[in-house]
């Protein structure tokens, strides 16, 4: 259990009481899941049932999809060194091509909807993210497209 703090938020301009890091739990948030505590990310309000709550602003209506979790988990293994997975994507230099990282539209322009039982593939497991190096795999394709274990001959 965290101690709360009786300081502010070490981030200029806000006035939230210090979290955890002289973070407020917005900035802490923000670091855990982009690596960055002042990453500053648009929202809109959405309305669930009687209640009003926030979301991320977007403009191509696919936030909650199966296609946009796995852009938004692609960009978070390369590039948030706290994800658990880092080591193997963004630790070993694996990158997101520009187009992407920037635009979640773009990525669907290049990938297409991510089809029922299938998740993002890189063909060449050395290689980066990007349209030429991507595709939608089942689990048994990428069973069959992995590194190869240490101590292992291929």
């Amino acid at each position: 259990m965290r101690l709360q703090s009786s300081k502010a938020c070490s981030i200029e301009g806000c006035e939230s009481r210090a979290y955890s890091r002289s973070w407020c739990i917005k900035h802490y948030s923000r670091w855990l899941r982009h690596g960055d505590p002042s990453v500053d990310l648009p929202r809109a309000s959405f309305k669930v049932g009687n209640k009003i709550g926030h979301r991320f602003q977007s403009t191509h209506g696919m936030y909650a999809t199966p296609t946009y979790r796995s852009w938004q988990n692609m960009i978070t293994r390369c590039s948030n060194s706290n994800h658990k997975h880092y080591a193997n994507y963004g630790g070993r230099g694996i990158t997101v091509c520009a187009a992407w990282r920037a635009s979640f539209e773009a990525f669907l322009s290049d990938m297409g909807e991510r089809p029922e039982g299938k998740t993002l593939d890189r063909r060449d497991n050395d290689g980066n993210y990007e349209p030429a190096n991507c595709r939608w795999a089942t689990r048994i394709e990428q069973r069959r497209n992995r590194r190869p274990r240490r101590g292992r001959e291929v």
